[in-house]
């Protein structure tokens, strides 16, 4: 069962009024591992992107292998809140992918960003329906800007404001040490808005892009996308855009920043979360209660040595993380707006290596405290499988409230 410590935290922002908030800072007791399932059949998973869409309900766990001479990615469905999964669709090749891959939902479709060098070296988007995860042919493979040099696209990542007005895309790619931004509406660059491209002011960025965008963030004009990168040198940085001006804030001591680690960002109203691996293979999370500005980072023992990690805020109820340690299974923590991580839980029944990609998303319905996410097997066969896995939850209704009468002492 959980402890509870209250605290009183105030918050004024301009003219509204004084508001008290009770937050509560979880100390978890050890839960068992949560049950894993298996996603498709496919073998020698390089990437995973898990992506839920409230609207229907329905889960998207895109996948990123290679099969023998072939280069993939494929879409898997879930409409039982991944219970069971299937394949809606595969992208093969023979020309060379990009093992980075992104995927966002807005205005009733998942967009799917990929780098392909079919023709030339290009950032490209596919565009998938909802309801069925069926590829929309008339989009086909979209092209959203070509690099003017081969192979000199990194990353590329997409994300939306599908939380708050759900009628923006925004694509982000890293290209000849420079971060790309670009912006269109609901369709993807194919209906009446073009893309548009915005100066990042950024020149000096090498890879581990992640982005997102948050829905409340006292920032601007409301279309706020986040992204987060590592430097040419190693430096780790928080760019962010309130629609007028970009910002890109260094953070502290960023030359322990481990170059193959996973990098994660993510957000909700004035809290930013970013975590990263340090070249001493420790995770470290950066927080900031102020949009992104005054950012103080701290390392999280681990117990033993890490490198890859997911974050994934729950808009106001808290973050939570995943990350894998030695050859153990992923182990899973949350936190409120303020205090510390919680202690660790085990996530999954599986083995995976400590080199294994990590995804973690709030699942809807968004009212709950549910979390879920995909990881890859370490051993066995088939090799390098994809797992979904539901976080273990301790608690329900009643958590923002404060009122703890509500809490489950039951794990589910």
């Amino acid at each position: 069962m959980s402890n509870f410590r209250p605290t009183v935290r105030s918050i004024c922002n301009g003219a509204v009024p004084l508001v008290l908030i009770t937050v509560l800072t979880l100390v978890t007791a050890t839960a068992s591992a949560a049950p894993t399932t298996r996603i498709g059949a496919r073998e020698d998973v390089i990437r995973t992107v898990l992506e839920p869409d409230a609207d229907t309900g329905n889960l998207f766990a895109v996948l990123r292998y290679d099969d023998g001479t072939d280069d993939c990615f494929s879409v898997n469905l879930s409409i039982d809140g991944g219970a069971t999964w299937t394949e809606t669709y595969e992208h093969r090749t023979s020309l060379e992918l990009d093992d980075d891959i992104g995927a966002t939902i807005v205005g009733g479709s998942l967009y799917v960003s990929y780098v392909s060098v079919a023709a030339v070296h290009s950032a490209r988007l596919m565009r998938f329906r909802n309801s069925d995860g069926e590829q929309d042919p008339v989009y086909g493979a979209h092209t959203v800007f070509n690099a003017q040099v081969a192979d000199t696209i990194n990353d590329v990542k997409v994300c939306s404001n599908v939380d708050s007005f759900d009628d923006h895309l925004y694509f982000f790619a890293i290209s000849e040490d420079v971060l790309k931004y670009f912006w269109t509406d609901e369709d993807g660059g194919a209906g009446t808005e073009p893309w548009h491209v915005v100066a990042t002011g950024v020149s000096n960025a090498c890879c581990g892009l992640d982005v997102t965008a948050n829905k409340n963030a006292h920032l601007g004009t409301g279309y706020n996308p986040i992204a987060a990168f590592r430097g040419t040198d190693w430096e780790l940085f928080l760019w962010r855009y309130d629609g007028m001006a970009p910002e890109q804030i260094e953070l502290d001591d960023p030359i322990y920043s481990y170059p193959d680690g996973q990098v994660s960002i993510s957000a909700s109203e004035d809290e930013f979360v970013l975590t990263y691996w340090r070249q001493s293979y420790e995770a470290k999370t950066c927080v900031s209660h102020s949009a992104g500005g005054g950012m103080g980072c701290e390392v999280v023992q681990l117990g033993g040595y890490g490198y890859y990690g997911d974050l994934s805020a729950r808009h106001g109820a808290g973050f939570a993380m995943v990350y894998s340690r030695d050859n153990d299974p992923c182990e899973y923590r949350r936190r409120d707006y303020v205090g510390a991580w919680s202690a660790p839980q085990p996530c999954s029944d599986v083995d995976l290596d400590s080199s294994s990609w990590l995804t973690l998303e709030a699942l809807p319905p968004y009212g709950e405290l549910d979390y879920g996410g995909v990881l890859i097997s370490s051993d066995g066969v088939p090799s390098a499988a994809p797992y979904f896995f539901r976080a273990p939850v301790m608690f329900s209704d009643g958590f923002e409230s404060g009122d703890t009468t509500f809490w489950s002492i039951v794990m589910p």
